[in-house]
């Protein structure tokens, strides 16, 4: 037998727990993927699935092998392409959560970044979510990334309070905002089209940060006559703030 695949038998068991290293070889990692997704996806299919703290034939320990695998070597895995139910997906969403916090992040910043896409992550998109939460605890922890925390939080609460009085949901176009000719608002405009243009990164809001509360310092935003234009612009802070999470559900 050719050592390659000799070694590709062996090392596609791996991992067997939580502690045990990972295959090393790409054709053992792919098998090893492939072995415990069929495993998992047919069991499930037969009604084997894990139940409260039961889980004989170990489908817990496999999706977290499986999860392990793919984290670590970048691939993303449509789990929906390759046939997974919704169960099977939720059971790996279920993994990632617990691998998240056995990695020592909080469960208000795993909510908050997991509630955003949610679509995307039912299609097997959890590298995106991983890296995004991985990367929240770097962010945080600088003074920029406070300082952005406490101006985000401050748009949610306009917001959530704002729409909840009017019962309306307010939406960011160009339309709904030309009316807006401060500097401070065209200032917030500006760094929140560039946001929207290099995508979701945690270091954007290091520069929309000074933007928002520039904003707040120069304006009303209840004004009657600039309400809505305004909130529309928040509401846009809030959309391009909800590409990463949902700050409303970090606590503090």
């Amino acid at each position: 037998m050719h050592a390659v695949v000799a070694d590709a038998i062996y090392e596609h068991y791996k991992p067997q727990g939580a502690n045990d290293t990972l295959p090393e070889s790409e054709v053992a990692a792919i098998i090893s993927v492939a072995d415990k997704l069929d495993s998992i996806m047919s069991l499930f299919g037969a009604g084997e699935k894990p139940t409260g703290s039961k889980d004989p034939l170990a489908l817990r320990r496999a999706a977290l092998g499986v999860l392990r695998i793919i984290l670590q070597r970048d691939w993303k895995i449509d789990l929906k392409t390759l046939g997974a139910s919704d169960e099977v997906i939720a059971f790996f969403i279920d993994r990632l959560k617990v691998m998240l916090r056995d990695e020592g992040h909080r469960s208000d910043v795993i909510e908050a970044v997991l509630a955003r896409n949610y679509e995307g992550l039912k299609q097997g998109d959890m590298l995106l979510h991983h890296w995004c939460i991985r990367n929240y605890r770097d962010w945080e922890a600088k003074d920029s990334g406070k300082k952005a925390l406490i101006s985000l939080k401050r748009v949610y609460n306009i917001m959530a309070a704002e729409e909840k009085k009017s019962s309306a949901n307010y939406g960011y176009t160009d339309d709904s905002v030309k009316a807006l000719t401060l500097t401070a608002e065209q200032k917030l405009i500006e760094e929140l089209n560039a946001a929207f243009h290099s995508g979701p990164t945690w270091s954007r809001f290091t520069t929309l940060q000074p933007a928002i509360d520039q904003f707040f310092d120069a304006v009303l935003v209840t004004e009657p006559t600039m309400r809505e234009a305004r909130l529309a612009l928040l509401s846009g802070v809030r959309e391009y703030a909800n590409t990463i999470a949902d700050f409303s559900k970090i606590e503090g």
